[in-house]
């Protein structure tokens, strides 16, 4: 079924109307007809065609394309006031086919025109460097040694913990080179065992190293790759070739692990040849505890990309929910916050985050020296911590159907720990 496609027509010509609506339904389009200024002005649809009358003065055609900004326009007449801002012409005289062909062919540019700002929207959003987040100075020589590395085909190297960005960093060093209208090929070295690695990476004719011929190939936690896998990836750095196979590939080859190299070198599980060969440059992100006056530029980024995402108002968040960032300990770093400001958006009873909405869940490796599930807390924040857990747990358990198993693993908890809290804060199903 075809969507509906939406047509604003400002004071338009008897015949051209009337060729319109004896075909809303054959063509599915919704026409709009704006006899005046003040009807467009009213109007919040989103209109993809707008077709406009001959007098049109400049000032309304200025204040339409600032009102629906991702629309073509078409002329009715003639004598209009700017031809260059006008796609097309409909004759009232035309054929019902030559007429509907025109029409067609503008709602295809449209679209093709909104889907290259959507992408375009979307590279900068994920891509450009202003998702690096931060001015603090270890932000800013990455954000410089990530510009002059990229243009380059040198090897490099991203060390830094658990969620502090590398994946970020690969994609920037990516998507700002030379390389970056081909493959970005990620390949995550803990997927791998001793059995699989050889034709998952190392396969002439589907391997990644084949899919990321003239791109690029990212191996994330390269020290987890099994030991014959780190030798022959070695070897491939040296030949560019594949296991039997003649054929080079034209690969660039990015890397990442929270241990520095230097560290690696010292470690009986890493290939130090491979370490060598890989590491010309290497980036080090730094932990969030250490850039702390980022945070705070941090949790507006993300409550705006919330915002975007779900097309609600921008959320705000009062002093002391964002001080209560500002004192936590960022144990997985980035990852940790954009998480905890999502958790806070999802419990806000309006679009004010406030300090009661701000929980912080232990992390995966603080559980597994846990029996119970805990939030960061204080004696005199108790109370106010044990309402905010009690509202998480129960909002979990309802998305999921109380599927106990499904419920305690988005909260990253055992089944039984989970069933105690339930027992605790006295939570029934019937409750919203």
């Amino acid at each position: 079924m075809k969507q509906q496609r939406n047509i604003l027509a400002i004071q338009p010509l008897t015949e051209i109307s009337d060729k319109l609506l004896a075909n809303l339904q054959s063509e599915n389009i919704s026409l709009t007809i704006a006899e005046n200024k003040d009807h467009y002005r009213k109007t919040s649809k989103d209109f993809q065609l707008i077709l406009l009358s001959t007098d049109i003065t400049t000032e309304q055609l200025r204040e339409l394309r600032a009102l629906y900004p991702q629309a073509l326009f078409l002329n009715t007449g003639t004598n209009l006031v700017n031809q260059n801002l006008i796609f097309d012409t409909l004759d009232s005289r035309l054929s019902d086919k030559e007429f509907f062909f025109k029409l067609n062919r503008a709602f295809t540019v449209q679209k093709m025109k909104f889907d290259l700002l959507t992408l375009r929207q979307y590279v900068a959003m994920n891509f450009g460097f202003d998702n690096m987040i931060g001015d603090s100075k270890q932000i800013l020589e990455v954000k410089q040694t990530i510009s002059n590395a990229s243009p380059t085909d040198i090897s490099i190297f991203i060390s830094g913990p658990i969620g502090s960005g590398k994946s970020l960093a690969a994609n920037l060093i990516h998507h700002h080179s030379e390389r970056r209208q081909e493959n970005f090929i990620t390949v995550d070295c803990n997927e791998f065992n001793t059995d699989n690695f050889e034709h998952m990476i190392f396969d002439p004719a589907s391997g990644y190293l084949k899919q990321a011929d003239n791109g690029t190939i990212y191996f994330k936690e390269i020290d987890a790759l099994p030991q014959p896998g780190q030798e022959m990836l070695s070897d491939f750095i040296k030949t560019s070739t594949l296991m039997n196979s003649d054929r080079k590939i034209n690969c660039r080859i990015i890397t990442s692990s929270t241990l520095h190299p230097e560290k690696l070198m010292e470690s009986d599980t890493a290939n130090k040849e491979l370490i060598r060969q890989i590491s010309e440059i290497v980036i080090r992100i730094p932990n969030l505890p250490s850039r702390k006056n980022d945070i705070e530029q941090l949790t507006t980024y993300f409550l705006n990309r919330i915002s975007t995402e779900t097309k609600r108002p921008i959320y705000q968040i009062t002093r002391d929910a964002l001080e209560r960032l500002l004192t936590h300990n960022w144990t997985e770093n980035v990852r940790e916050l954009e998480e905890t400001v999502k958790r806070a958006v999802s419990l806000a009873r309006n679009d004010t985050i406030t300090e009661k909405d701000i929980l912080f869940i232990n992390t995966p490796q603080t559980l597994k020296n846990s029996t119970s599930f805990s939030i960061e807390k204080s004696e005199e924040s108790k109370g106010l911590l044990d309402d905010g857990q009690r509202t998480l747990i129960i909002k979990t358990l309802n998305e999921n159907d109380w599927n106990y198993t499904q419920t305690a693993n988005e909260l990253g908890i055992g089944r039984t720990t989970l069933w105690r809290k339930v027992k605790k804060y006295n939570l029934k199903k019937e409750m919203v």
